[in-house]
């Protein structure tokens, strides 16, 4: 009994009130998917037993299982006051982290051969999850605004309602795509979406993570200029800003693609 308590709660721990929403992740690593090359797909069939798109939301099922509650502070970029991603976490806790372990499971994953096939397998989820995870504009501390760190327009310390009902402004951003098209399946997602030419996804695709996370934070530093603490916002706010979460989200996509095949098919 004791043993399915913790199952349930582990399971229940993958809330989307640290991350974007499950339906988000999953479509960015769908479109992904659909940009591997054959040989990747054939090294991710060797460590993975289900598709990227199952393990999409892995690490927020799992933030809080034992042995891995510290991955519960890596679902955040942290921009510090000089504009730049720290070598450093700036809470002492690791909050914001999630450029740093990204790159790190990357750099682990280029030596893929020599590693077992579990800690391939645990890198592989960090890394399907974390490129989207940092795409998302809610997911990023910004240390210069007034107040620092703690600052009302950072994560769940900005209050205002929607549709009426109080939320924080990171639950908006985080289901921001498929509250769009509540009606649309994964493969509607790619097909209206997965349109930008070769050349365009390679170029968003160059890069590192850190340079990934410093054009996010210069993309997405808008959104606190469109809500305040305390408004009363619906659907109609999502359609006029919602060309934003649908670009970041296949830059997501592409990126991780591209990361994969670097990795096992370079």
């Amino acid at each position: 009994m004791k043993k399915l308590i913790c199952l349930l709660l582990m399971l229940c721990a993958g809330t989307a009130a640290f991350a974007w929403g499950g339906r988000e992740h999953r479509l960015i690593a769908y479109i992904a998917e659909a940009h591997l090359t054959p040989r990747t797909r054939q090294v991710l069939d060797r460590y993975l037993d289900q598709s990227i798109v199952e393990y999409s939301t892995w690490m927020d099922r799992y933030r809080t299982a034992p042995g891995y509650e510290i991955t519960t502070y890596w679902h955040m970029v942290t921009i510090d006051e000089d504009g730049n991603v720290p070598p450093e976490p700036l809470r002492p806790n690791g909050d914001g982290d999630a450029v740093r372990q990204l790159t790190r499971a990357i750099e682990r994953l280029r030596n893929y051969r020599e590693l077992s096939d579990s800690t391939v397998n645990v890198n592989l989820k960090y890394v399907i999850h974390l490129v989207g995870e940092m795409h998302c504009p809610g997911h990023i501390y910004f240390a210069d605004l007034p107040g620092g760190m703690d600052a009302p327009r950072h994560y769940d310390f900005f209050h205002l309602k929607y549709k009426g009902k109080e939320v924080t402004y990171h639950w908006v951003w985080d289901g921001s795509v498929s509250r769009q098209y509540p009606d649309w399946t994964e493969e509607d997602f790619r097909r209206e979406l997965d349109r930008w030419p070769a050349e365009k996804q390679r170029a968003v695709s160059e890069g590192t993570p850190t340079d990934w996370a410093l054009e996010c934070a210069r993309s997405c530093c808008v959104i606190y200029d469109w809500a305040k603490p305390g408004d009363d916002i619906d659907e109609g706010f999502l359609r006029e800003h919602g060309v934003l979460p649908v670009d970041q989200a296949l830059r997501g996509a592409y990126r991780l693609a591209r990361v994969l095949n670097d990795l096992f098919d370079n």
